[in-house]
This record gives C-alpha cells, sequence and structure tokens, in this order.
C-alpha cells in the first residue's frame, strides 16, 4: 500500500477554480465554482474534463451546509459548520452507506487528517504564506482521492464564508 500525493492550488480571483495535480505535476482534477449562480454550486472534474461531484450549499441556513453529490445527484457526504457554539466544530455526514469518517485538527488553519478506525488515511497541510491558497495533499492509495479532494474544497469553501 502507497501513498499518493497531490497539490490543491485555489485561485479565486478572477474565476474562483481549484486546480489539483499529483507529485508529478499532471492534472488529477479541477473544481470551478459556478458564477453568479444562487445555488452556491461548485463542480468537481477529473482529469479528461468529465463531472464527477458536485458541491452546493444549502442557502437559507444559519449555519454552513454543504453537501457533495455524485454526478447522477446522488448525495454521498453532508458537511457542515456548527452555528451557535463556542467552539467551530465541522460535522462530516456520510450518506447512503459510504464510509464514515473523521476529520481531525486544525481545520481552520488547514492542518487535519482523515481517519477511519482511529487510522489516518489522508493528510492536508496548508503551505503558508502563498498568496492564492495551495494545499498539500497525501491519500492511501487504496481511498477515492478524487472524493477525498471534494472534502477538502468543501472545508476550504467553509473557511472562505467564515472569513468573509
Amino acid at each position: 500500500m502507497g501513498i499518493s500525493k497531490y497539490r490543491i492550488k485555489s485561485r479565486w480571483w478572477p474565476d474562483g477554480k481549484y486546480l489539483i495535480t499529483d507529485e508529478h505535476n499532471l492534472q488529477v482534477c479541477e473544481a470551478i465554482r459556478a458564477r453568479f449562480s444562487f445555488s452556491s454550486k461548485t463542480t468537481v472534474y477529473d482529469s479528461m474534463g468529465e463531472p464527477v461531484f458536485v458541491i452546493k450549499r444549502k442557502v437559507l441556513a444559519l449555519n454552513s451546509i454543504y453537501t457533495i453529490y455524485n454526478i447522477d445527484d446522488s448525495p454521498v457526504y453532508r458537511i457542515s459548520k456548527s452555528a451557535f457554539s463556542l467552539r467551530t466544530r465541522l460535522y462530516v455526514e456520510a450518506l447512503y452507506n459510504r464510509d464514515a469518517f473523521l476529520v481531525q485538527g486544525d481545520l481552520w488553519g488547514m492542518e487535519y487528517g482523515f481517519y477511519r478506525y482511529n487510522k489516518a488515511f489522508a493528510m492536508v497541510s496548508k503551505k503558508m504564506w502563498t498568496f492564492s491558497g495551495e494545499y498539500g495533499l497525501a491519500v492511501d492509495d487504496k481511498e477515492d482521492e478524487i472524493l477525498i479532494m471534494s472534502v477538502v474544497i468543501t472545508i476550504d469553501l467553509i473557511n472562505r464564508r467564515k472569513s468573509s
């Protein structure tokens, strides 16, 4: 079992795009935020340009609630931030028989890991002092890396809403 390493680079101006490359700098996938969309939708595309997942934010909610959908519009994970809490907490809810996991670490500083059965299967680390925002991501080879990238992008979207 090996570990694959990726770089996620976010660029909010002018196009609201995330570009994900592997350790050889080859594009693995990209995510593009819909412009002028009332539903606040971000689509994740694979390396061939085919849509894989769609991330949607619930618009009229007190807290940030995002759902990751398969391209056939079936929900996969719901990610939400607590609205009324002294400590900010992030909840990841597995939907429709997906493997549940826990995200632990400094979510707002973007230094965290994905854990299942107390074992890390993915780690995220943000490069500090970058204007566009870059993250390192290490994922076990047996995991669905594009789905994990979608969760990382969703956490970044929640962070951006928190800081705005």
